[in-house]
């Protein structure tokens, strides 16, 4: 099983060419996640979000799963939405905070730290500084890109143990996904492909290369999601 750990999914046929491109590189199950773009801009529209995430999770058992979107600058939405996506199958928490302030931020962390979902969240520097002040949650910095963020802000990044790094933050750029497995590990890395399935082709191509070891591609392709994940289940 590969898992697909940053693919916002399209409906219709469009969600059944990409079925049929990703089967064609070994993925069998996807997420839909995706919080590099702005937030909706209105309660209706974070929870009308979720509801979409849901119904496409629902419609594909077994093969899809799906994150809850949150936004911090309305805490008590936020919280609401968390909640009933624990309850409702989430696997992870996207978490958007342009505009939110700490306060706010850390009750969105905590509700979903408490439900057992990980955090995702698309600026590294944030990541790092709220994996800081919640050492027993976990995050993953996810931010579809062609580079790394800066050094400063990996290096706290990697300096946090709790914190995993979606290779989509690399693209397909060889040295970015060289730089993240020497600060992350190979067990802190996740294959994330974004919209992008060249991209992930492309990954695979040089993880196979710089990545050698017994077990070392199979952490990084799913295990690795499969630990942090942990609502997905399943087999490798």
């Amino acid at each position: 099983m590969l898992i697909d750990a940053g693919a916002a999914l399209a409906e219709g046929a469009a969600a059944a060419a990409r079925a049929r491109a990703a089967a064609a590189i070994g993925i069998t199950r996807q997420l839909i996640a995706g919080c590099d773009g702005p937030a909706p801009d209105s309660d209706f529209g974070i929870t009308s979000l979720n509801r979409r995430r849901r119904v496409l999770a629902r419609g594909r058992a077994g093969e899809v799963d799906w994150c809850a979107a949150a936004d911090a600058r309305r805490p008590d939405h936020a919280r609401d939405q968390i909640a009933r996506a624990s309850q409702r199958g989430a696997v992870a928490v996207d978490l958007f905070t342009a505009g939110a302030d700490e306060l706010a931020q850390d009750m969105a962390v905590v509700e979903a730290s408490r439900r057992g979902l990980p955090i995702r969240l698309a600026d590294a520097a944030l990541a790092a500084e709220l994996a800081r002040a919640h050492p027993r949650a976990a995050f993953v910095c996810s931010a579809p890109g062609d580079a790394l963020p800066a050094d400063a802000a990996m290096d706290a990044l990697a300096a946090r143990p709790n914190v995993h790094l979606d290779l989509a933050t690399c693209g397909a750029v060889r040295g970015a996904i060289d730089a993240a497995l020497q600060r992350f590990g190979p067990d802190r890395l996740l294959w994330g492909t974004a919209a992008r399935l060249d991209v992930a082709l492309a990954q695979l191509r040089a993880l196979d290369v710089i990545a050698p070891g017994e077990g070392v591609l199979d952490n990084i392709r799913w295990r690795n999601a499969l630990r942090l994940y942990k609502r997905l289940g399943g087999e490798g």
